[in-house]
């Protein structure tokens, strides 16, 4: 028992993104600036759940002359200019038949901006080299090809692409019609072949008109008065009448680009599958409709419920100050909350005191029951939990972690440990849908290398081998993010697997 403890030994900091995130994911945003990826852009732009590290325009629906323009006027109006534009790669290929209707727009009413783009091949992502970025391919995948071909490190530092498209390379079946933007696969096929070869994980936003959302009129032609920048932007920007027609008239327009803000803002909207047996490519198993329409019109309004924070019980507050902690703790301190968040401090603080040592399930439970939360919307006590961690140390410290973070407890009776599959998984059930959540495997792999090459080195019981350890258990605490470390998707009780 022993020996497994400290085979296994290990912390890892809790990230904490609810509504109005203290930590919101770090994004890299690649368009062709049609219709759906302007509003896509206000959405991204308006959400708090989002940290857009560089904008890169792409030869698509226009020209990535044009598509920068338009970048940074919209960078402009929301005072948003200290992002960096990158002019993509360009392809000179036929214009599509409904560019006309993005140059048309009312672009005029803005103000030539003085920002200026930079070469694509300029692009050097920021933080560490262990910090991850989400890729959101709104328009084709030229430029993601060029980057990942061309600059040696991109492909380590992006954890996966959520592109608006479908599998079409590689299967037949997805050839449909209905299906959203098959445009942006076929106007540059050769990169998207080089991409969905590149072994990057990739979800496909492979949604047909049946489940997508229809684009609602009222939200921004109405009389209502308008509150928030994306909504000003957009009801001024579309503001002709045959726009007004093409999005409101006799046939409903529907939401395309859209829905991978909508999925980066909130998550529980939808849930993925691996597409047959392609480890690296997942596209859409469901996606609820009305959830999503509420969450368009939540967003652009700025009227996004936020889960409670941990209030304290005993305390008049939690510690923060580096000189009330431990003298290899001390450094850390600022930078894991300007990292992570106040509120995953928190959680991770009193699983590490509830737990008596620092090991890795402890905190990633928390971290897991934490994440569960945000993707939930969940408050404390508002989840019932199913572990999958078993009743044996290690993996059952996960255990003490999920109380921690979601408030379910043994003591309330609304977590439950399950003994018959042994994983580092588990199940958060509200209302009618049900929250599948493991441990990535290279995570896994990771963590058990590291720490079995600590033992060969230094051996598993002297001093310095537990001094390595717990040096490892700083490093994993401050650089790994719970964005990037869990496979999620979400089942509804009532109809089955999304």
């Amino acid at each position: 028992m022993i020996k497994a403890f400290v085979i296994f030994l290990f912390i890892l900091c809790s990230v904490s993104v609810f509504s109005h995130r203290e930590s919101p994911v770090k994004i890299i945003i690649d368009t062709d600036m049609g219709l759906d990826d302007i509003r896509a852009m206000a959405l991204l732009l308006q959400s708090d759940h989002v940290d857009i590290q560089a904008i890169i325009a792409s030869e698509g629906v226009v020209e990535a002359d044009s598509a920068v323009k338009y970048i940074n006027k919209m960078l402009a109006f929301f005072d948003k200019t200290g992002i960096p534009v990158y002019k993509g790669h360009e392809l000179n290929n036929t214009a599509p038949l409904w560019r006309k209707k993005v140059t048309d727009l009312q672009w005029d009413k803005y103000p030539q901006s003085e920002n200026k783009a930079q070469s694509l091949h300029n692009l050097k992502l920021s933080g560490n080299s262990s910090e991850t970025y989400i890729y959101a391919a709104l328009g084709p995948l030229t430029n993601l090809s060029i980057l990942l071909n061309y600059q040696n490190n991109f492909r380590d530092r992006i954890a996966s692409v959520y592109f608006a498209g479908n599998y079409r390379l590689a299967d037949k079946e997805s050839q449909d019609t209905n299906s959203l933007n098959g445009f942006n696969i076929n106007y540059d096929s050769a990169s998207a072949f080089r991409v969905f070869n590149s072994q990057i994980p990739i979800y496909c936003f492979n949604l047909t008109k049946k489940q997508l959302p229809v684009f609602n009129c009222e939200i921004l032609f109405n009389d209502i008065e308008k509150k928030t920048v994306a909504e000003i932007f957009l009801a001024e920007i579309f503001d002709k009448p045959e726009i007004k027609e093409h999005l409101c008239g006799q046939h409903p327009y529907h939401a395309y680009d859209d829905v991978v803000a909508l999925y980066l803002d909130e998550p529980y909207i939808g849930s993925f599958e691996m597409y047959k047996g392609d480890y690296n490519t997942y596209r859409v198993r469901d996606w609820n409709i009305v959830e999503s329409a509420d969450l368009y019109k939540e967003i652009l309004s700025g009227e996004e419920s936020a889960p409670e924070e941990r209030e304290t019980v005993v305390l008049n507050d939690y510690p923060y100050d580096p000189e009330l902690f431990r003298d290899d703790v001390k450094p850390l301190v600022d930078g894991i909350i300007e990292r992570h968040g106040k509120e995953e401090w928190k959680s991770v603080l009193l699983t590490n005191e509830l737990h008596r040592h620092l090991g890795i399930y402890s905190i990633i439970g928390a971290k897991m029951g934490i994440r569960a939360r945000e993707i939930l919307n969940a408050d404390l006590d508002d989840v019932k939990v199913e572990s999958f961690a078993g009743n044996e140390p290690p993996l059952s410290c996960l255990n003490d972690g999920l109380q921690v973070a979601t408030g379910a407890s043994l003591g309330r009776g609304n977590i439950f440990i399950m003994v018959d599959e042994i994983l580092p998984k588990s199940h958060f059930v509200k209302d009618d849908k049900m929250l599948v959540m493991s441990v990535k495997q290279s995570i896994v792999n990771k963590i058990t290398n590291d720490v079995k090459n600590a033992g060969k080195k230094y051996g598993l019981q002297s001093k310095e081998y537990f001094e390595e350890i717990r040096r490892l258990s700083f490093e994993y605490w401050l650089e790994l993010d719970r964005n990037y470390i869990f496979e999620e998707f979400i089942e509804r009780l009532d109809k089955g697997k999304e």
